[in-house]
């Protein structure tokens, strides 16, 4: 019965289901994806072949957040001198540019220590094997890349500025490790900008079952830089790569919760069409227990319906994603059998919570109550309102209807609006700490950032520029704290003139080492003040002033000396970017063109454009593009089910309306209007939701210096009721067709 019932609306019906299987499909393909980002990394740090692994030291407070951690590659020395250990590898790994992929992940290997083994030459040969009187630079690739690069043993490939010649292909079975490529330690060095730093050595012991004991004796010597992998809480990047699958949940739970309010939505709309059947169950004896049982049993059955739907379509993405560019290798491609699970579990907790108040509505009618029910067409009870004419008083009928609507679209566009705004926040708080300058340089086609090396010699040639008044360079890196898992610190030189004693809120400017400047919404954050000590960098910084920029991030940041930064981070003589002032502003465009010209590995742009030209920008919009996409999937299936069923509903009533003279187009318009006004309400509880959202931030001191990095812009609200106008006609159409193709005499008749 449960599956004949369900099969009488089969329209509704399937759409709920492909409402449920698009959030379910959400959680496996972000989830997944996120979860083998950390399985690879795990993979390729922890492997197999070493009995023990050293690392730069994990959890220290205050430690910068970076791709990798270095520390002094002769250490690797004295552990090869101890009598215990058979041997020592020492290992680095970097991201660089290449031709047709954004970036290229990069390891350093001894080529002839026994860690570079597992690297199985199937083409070619191994580095330690390869010989060449022209000397040069040799490099072997994984399969994977191999083939996604179109190269082969014999071919060049450039790194940066450095060119290598393939001179193998290897396979080893990790997904990392297959898309990537090994160079020799040294060149790796070159390439990351670590020179004489490892980030892991894997220790080969003569005799393996006695590694605890020789674990003892080894810490003893280790500096105090340097831990024993396994031995922390974990490592730093690993934590921040679990960073993605929580976010990957947060986005995928507002997907499946839109999908479980259109599934109430439904089947409250199935008891209100069925209500007078429900009462003749009643009458012939059926009673409330029976009746919550079936409506709660279609619920269950159209959830795991969706539920399976949604693991095959999660899976099926989980399988495409890897394959685009720039992300072969980052992910394997597969479900873990733990998250589909978790989504299948998802999607009947949704069938239970959504289906419980629409099965327990049913089981309270009585007989009497329920056999006198009009079937919706009574107008008794509806919402008056004196405006919107007839479209607002439709929506007003079926109030219960029209507020899960509005909950259910409301909680998609509130997801937009939130990513939105957090995007354009970041844009507005990065470019503000470059604004100061007309013009902003960092090292051209970096695939993040942070990998920006421009050398000081660059700066003071540029700055000698008579048109020049002044160029300003910048480190920008995040630390882990106590009270923040991500704290921004600005390192710029003590005297650069963007350092104002105006910024000043109390305190004085940076005048010695190891000193800093805190935002005042920082040191509410960090409880500190002027006089105490801050751990930053593996270093103990005094805090000499409080400022107050306006400026998001250096509000809920720190400010160090440059000098400090490059000799902290191993940047010698180095920036990340630069702010370039010039004596007359009018000359910008002429000096933009001329400075690309002369330098043409370095990128400028104009300060207020800077954020939007980096490549970190376009990925960013990739996955807010990817998020929209899903909220406006979602919501136009929660909009389309809610207008289906209200032209089933008011089936008798377009017959009188079409039997009274309205045409086929004006049926189609009215019932479009009532989708796009519903749409638009939605837009409003959203931009409600986001403002709460971003209101609540302020309750807690570890999440209120985020606040300010959302903003919520007219171009923001724009896109939001765009958005809401398209999802209207989008999820309204084919229902307005529907209600168009009833006959009158055929409207009239219907039960």
């Amino acid at each position: 019965m449960i599956l004949r019932n369900l099969l009488r609306r089969p329209t509704r019906t399937i759409l709920t289901i492909v409402g449920i299987a698009v959030g379910i499909a959400a959680i496996v393909t972000l989830v997944s994806l996120a979860q083998s980002l950390v399985t690879n990394y795990i993979e390729v740090t922890h492997r197999t072949d070493a009995d023990i692994i050293l690392q730069a030291v994990q959890k220290r407070e205050g430690q910068a957040i970076s791709f990798g951690i270095g520390f002094d590659e002769s250490l690797a020395d004295r552990v090869r001198a101890m009598p215990e250990v058979k041997d020592a590898s020492s290992v680095i790994y970097t991201l660089a540019r290449t031709e047709g992929l954004p970036f290229f992940i990069i390891f350093g290997y001894e080529p002839d220590q026994p860690g570079i083994r597992h690297f199985h030459v199937v083409e070619g040969v191994s580095l330690g094997e390869y010989r060449s009187r022209q000397g040069g630079r040799p490099l072997i690739l994984g399969k994977a890349a191999a083939n996604r690069l179109k190269k082969g043993v014999g071919d060049t490939i450039r790194l940066e500025e450095m060119t290598f010649r393939i001179v193998g292909i290897y396979e080893t079975g990790i997904a990392f490790e297959d898309s990537a490529a090994v160079i020799s330690l040294k060149d790796a060095q070159i390439l990351a900008g670590m020179p004489r730093q490892v980030m892991f050595i894997g220790i080969r012991l003569r005799q393996p079952d006695r590694a605890e004991a020789f674990k003892e004796k080894l810490a003893r010597i280790l500096p105090h830089d340097v831990e024993i992998a396994g031995t922390q809480v974990g490592s730093m990047l690993l934590e921040l790569l679990s960073l993605f699958d929580l976010y990957a949940w947060s986005v995928a739970i507002v997907a499946a919760l839109v999908g479980g309010v259109g599934m109430m939505n439904t089947m409250l709309m199935s008891v209100f069409e069925r209500t007078r059947e429900i009462g003749a169950l009643r009458a012939v004896g059926w009673r409330p227990r029976r009746v919550l049982t079936m409506i709660l049993g279609e619920s269950l059955l159209v959830s795991i319906l969706g539920g399976v739907l949604g693991l095959g379509l999660g899976a099926l993405m989980a399988y495409i994603v890897p394959r685009l560019p720039g992300m072969t290798g980052l992910t394997k491609g597969t479900v873990p059998p733990k998250v589909a699970l978790q989504a299948l579990t998802t999607a009947l907790l949704l069938g239970s919570i959504g289906g419980a108040y629409p099965a327990w509505r049913a089981s309270r009618l009585t007989p009497v109550e329920a056999l006198s029910y009009d079937g919706g067409t009574s107008r008794k009870g509806a919402l008056r309102i004196p405006f919107g004419g007839m479209a607002v008083r439709n929506l007003g009928r079926q109030r219960t209807r029209t507020l899960l609507t509005l909950l259910g679209v409301g909680l998609g566009v509130m997801s937009m609006i939130l990513i939105g705004s957090l995007s354009e926040g970041a844009i507005h708080s990065f470019n503000g700490i470059v604004s100061g300058a007309e013009l902003t340089m960092v090292q051209k086609d970096q695939p993040d950032t942070s990998l920006s090396v421009i050398d000081e010699r660059v700066i003071k040639r540029i700055e000698a520029m008579p048109e020049v008044q002044y160029v300003s360079g910048l480190i920008i890196t995040a630390v882990a704290t106590p009270k923040n898992p991500f704290f921004v610190i600005t390192a710029r030189s003590r005297n650069d003139p963007a350092l104002k004693p105006r910024l000043l809120k109390e305190g004085t400017l940076l005048t010695g080492p190891r000193q800093c400047l805190v935002g005042w919404k920082a040191a509410i954050e960090q409880g500190v003040g002027i006089g105490d000590r801050m751990q930053m960098l593996g270093t103990s910084f005094t805090v000499v002033g409080i400022i107050q920029t306006g400026n998001a991030i250096e509000d809920g940041g720190a400010i160090i000396d440059l000098r400090e930064a490059q000799r902290l981070l191993n940047k010698p003589r180095q920036a990340m970017i630069a702010q370039i002032k010039l004596r007359d502003p009018y000359q910008t465009d002429e000096m933009l063109e001329r400075l690309s010209a002369e330098y043409p590995d370095m990128l400028f742009t104009r300060s207020a454009e800077f954020t939007q030209s980096l490549p970190d920008m376009e990925s960013s919009r990739r996955m807010f593009g990817a998020i929209y996409a899903i909220s406006a999937i979602v919501g136009a299936i929660a909009l389309m089910n809610t207008m289906m069923m209200s032209v089933y509903e008011r089936t008798r009533e377009i017959g009188v309306l079409r039997a009274v003279g309205w045409r086929q187009s004006l049926v189609m318009r009215q019932m479009l209007a009532e989708a796009i006004l519903l749409t638009l309400m939605s837009g409003l509880v959203g931009l409600l939701f986001s403002e709460g959202v971003i209101r609540l931030l302020t309750l807690n001191p570890a999440t209120s210096t985020y606040k300010d990095m959302f903003l919520i812009t007219t171009r923001i609200a724009a896109q939001g009721i765009i958005f809401c106008l398209v999802l209207g006609v989008l999820g309204g159409l084919y229902p307005a067709w529907r209600a168009t193709r009833f006959s009158p005499v055929e409207a009239l008749r219907y039960e």
